[in-house]
């Protein structure tokens, strides 16, 4: 459940396209609801109970009132993000509620090309092609535009990249620790991803003057792994949802 939402969130980013009405949603007030029934300050209390017993059946009971709290959450994280997306819940699938029917939308079969580094090779026949959004070349996308194949732009919206132009403008206090395998990527505070917005900001814009048809934000999964910062399922769900508002609010260049 928890990996479908998070995928239902990835799609939701992907650029609104031309004349996306979508209702305005507070930040404040949605930051204040998702957050209102957390139980953070329960969990460490938990913990350090953990630490002060030494009867293991103490210990089982706590760890057992430990898991309430952290399904309790993920109940009220998954209400929310229902509330605020009008999605219904089916026997087969979450469906969202959407009118508009003008942005673009891969279907499944369709056919694609990721490459996000080196000389990218053009000559694949695909539907869509994904490739790094700050390294491409404007040529590139513009080539692939005119043989009609559709341009996804990849960026790492929740680890910092010491090799990237904007990475000296990340504040110290929100890198994290080193990604598993990735020696060069921190993971980001994103609990506390008004500190660093205005870089995601920037970046949705560079999307929209290369023309990329879509972006794919990598690395929205911070909180399933080990962060440095203790980053909670809502912390991930408030976070992404302002990704995808904040992407719904560009227009592409290559409105007919």
């Amino acid at each position: 459940m928890k990996k479908l939402l998070i995928l239902i969130i990835f799609t939701l980013i992907l650029f609104s396209g031309c004349n996306y009405n979508q209702t305005d949603l507070d930040k404040n007030n949605t930051k204040n609801q998702l957050n209102e029934n957390t139980n953070k300050e329960k969990e460490i209390i938990v913990n350090e109970m953990m630490k002060n017993h030494s009867n293991n059946n103490e210990i089982l009971e706590i760890k057992n009132e430990k898991d309430i709290l952290k399904e309790k959450e993920l109940e009220e994280a998954n209400t929310k993000f229902k509330e605020l997306y009008n999605i219904t819940n089916t026997s087969q699938t979450i469906k969202i509620n959407n009118t508009n029917n003008n942005w673009y939308k891969p279907t499944p079969n369709t056919s694609w090309q990721w490459q996000l580094s080196g000389k990218i090779d053009t000559s694949y026949d695909v539907d869509m092609y994904d490739v790094d959004l700050e390294q491409t070349p404007q040529n590139v996308i513009n080539d692939l535009h005119a043989r009609d194949i559709k341009v996804i732009c990849y960026f790492s919206a929740g680890s910092w990249e010491e090799y990237r132009n904007d990475a000296n403008d990340f504040p110290k206090e929100v890198l994290g620790k080193v990604l598993d395998g990735w020696p060069d990527e921190k993971w980001l505070d994103i609990s506390n991803y008004e500190s660093f917005s205005h870089i995601i900001e920037k970046r949705l814009d560079l999307a929209t003057q290369k023309n990329c048809d879509r972006v794919e934000p990598d690395n929205v999964d911070g909180y399933t792994n080990e962060n440095g910062f203790n980053l909670t399922y809502t912390d991930q769900l408030e976070y992404n949802i302002w990704l995808a508002e904040e992407a719904h609010k560009k227009k592409p260049l290559n409105c007919p």
